[in-house]
């Protein structure tokens, strides 16, 4: 037994001593460099390694520096492809079906952060939208002080019907358009939140200089931010334990007390709940009249910001993320019982505005042509809010240059280099690399 665990010892003590060439998210198979223009790929690698890429007919080495950090440059090309690039280490990693175009980040708040699938006509769109030459990058949302050497994304994907509902729909339609155009390989980086302030994505050395900001000791933020830090960690956790989940709140015949009233539709913002994110959970009991007795019922709850889980007498009847999507749910009629029935709404909240917020006479529940209204006055019960844990303004507005760091900076670009151009739509911007 002891001479196992030796071996796995010194097994993994091996691995970690041989980590290898790795890569940031932003190269992947199926991605689009920009042609024309010098081309940089970096990423790290033990100290002092020497890396070698390989695309088409150039060849380059660099060498790891102290940090293990390590980039080459490659002269510019036409585009073109599919090409293979390969990065040789003390491992190789081979990327596949590469582009050399135009690559735009597209950036922006709610309008470029809406999805193709929540457009006009959009299963006719997602269907005919089949361009193997634009490709699609989404970086997932996230926020930092410092600066983040990479971001949080999944691989490169080619535009289709199978990836492109969940993309921006602004940068799904300006690439269309470009394509069709001007006729190159078109890639796109989407990196948007719905909400946020200009100041969040703009640098520290651009925002100390302001009037706001050039007195600020950071590094007393940053002690504070440790404290802020260890209550944010407690709320992450009672949003990951909800406590509605745990003692089944959502459960007609659970003991549940505390509910208080309140007047729906309408942020709640605009309510006792205040301006805070988490978790709330929204009751109501509605008559079933003998006409409606089984018969599908829909429920139509409008939009939620940002995340709904609806159940009817204890059952689950839909879920869906995103603030922007109106709730209509199809209810089975085994699900509803003669006379009171109950709904129960658990919101989650992740930024910005948050609860049931659309018309009054989106509330409803209808069965053929009959139709009863749900607007007026609900209960809530709050499971998780930031503020319960002196988290008043936690999201990316709380302090410049959170997404700059997080979701722009060294990610996608590796250095300080900025976009060359940018094209404005109204909705956003999108610079080309």
């Amino acid at each position: 037994m002891k001479n196992s665990l030796l071996v796995t010892f010194l097994f993994l003590v091996a691995l970690m001593a041989h980590a290898g060439v790795t890569l940031p998210k932003v190269f992947t198979s199926n991605m689009v460099l920009q042609r024309e223009k010098p081309l940089k790929i970096w990423g790290w690698a033990d100290k002092g390694e020497k890396v070698t890429v390989q695309l088409n007919t150039q060849k380059v080495t660099a060498k790891a520096d102290k940090d293990g950090a390590w980039i080459v440059t490659l002269q510019p090309m036409q585009a073109g492809g599919p090409f293979e690039i390969k990065i040789t280490g003390k491992n190789n990693i081979v990327l596949s079906n590469v582009l050399i175009g135009d690559v735009y980040i597209c950036s922006g708040q709610s309008n470029m952060e809406f999805q193709l699938k929540s457009t006009n006509n959009a299963a006719k769109e997602i269907a005919a939208g089949s361009y193997p030459n634009i490709r699609l990058f989404t970086v997932k949302k996230a926020m930092s002080f410092a600066e983040k050497k990479d971001v949080d994304a999944d691989p490169w994907v080619e535009c289709g019907p199978a990836t492109s509902g969940d993309f921006s729909a602004v940068a799904y339609f300006f690439a269309r358009k470009l394509i069709k155009d001007i006729n190159i390989p078109i890639g796109l980086i989407h990196s948007s939140w719905g909400g946020t302030n200009i100041e969040a994505w703009t640098s520290w050395d651009i925002m100390s200089k302001t009037a706001d900001y050039k007195n600020v000791d950071l590094s007393k933020m940053e002690a504070e931010r440790s404290e802020t830090a260890k209550r944010q960690q407690q709320f992450d956790e009672a949003i990951k334990n909800d406590k509605g989940d745990i003692e089944k709140w959502y459960d007609p015949s659970a003991n549940i007390t505390g509910w208080k009233n309140i007047s729906l539709p309408q942020a709640w913002e605009q309510t006792e709940i205040g301006n805070a994110d988490g978790i709330v959970w929204f009751k109501k009991e509605f008559e079933l009249p003998a006409s409606f007795s089984n018969k599908k019922l829909t429920l139509s709850l409008g939009p939620i910001d940002d995340d709904d889980i609806t159940y009817i007498n204890g059952k689950k009847a839909g879920a869906i993320q995103g603030w922007n999507t109106d709730r209509i749910y199809e209810i089975d009629p085994a699900v509803l019982v003669p006379g009171k029935n109950t709904i129960v709404i658990k919101v989650t909240d992740n930024a910005g505005g948050g609860g049931i917020y659309g018309k009054p006479e989106q509330l409803y529940v209808q069965a053929g042509t009959e139709k009863i209204s749900l607007a007026g006055i609900w209960q809530y019960k709050a499971s998780a809010l930031n503020t319960s844990f002196g988290l008043t303004d936690s999201g990316p507005n709380s302090f410049p240059s959170q997404l700059y760091n997080a979701m722009i900076l060294k990610g996608v670009f590796g250095t300080r280099e900025k976009p060359m151009r940018a094209r404005h739509l109204n909705t956003g911007l999108c610079f080309r690399v």
